[in-house]
């Protein structure tokens, strides 16, 4: 199973890699939305765990353009405790191709 990781955070990269590669996850790494877009598209990740926060584009905007390629699920991090921001990430996230 390969998994893209988008966070601009080295620390958080870090993290999510030794756990998931312990595990025996193939993973891909993404530092900010451009690049987690161009890589969820071109490499095809089983899964994306993906930061809202990120410099370029943001992870709705990385959301909203990756559903019209394709409806691999996606695990959405942020630090943001707003409710509205996590309906809206579970909206787009849910939507499909």
């Amino acid at each position: 199973m390969k998994i893209l990781i988008a966070d601009d955070e080295p620390h958080i990269r870090e993290l999510v890699r030794l756990y998931l590669s312990r595990e025996g996850y193939e993973l891909e790494f993404a530092v900010d939305g451009r690049e987690a877009l161009e890589k969820g598209v071109s490499t095809r990740p089983d899964l994306i765990v993906l930061d809202l926060m990120m410099p370029k584009l943001d992870g709705f905007e990385v959301t909203k353009a990756l559903r019209k390629h394709s409806d691999v699920p996606i695990l959405m991090l942020t630090v943001r405790r707003e409710d509205t921001v996590k309906v809206a990430g579970w909206s787009w996230a849910r939507t499909t191709i």
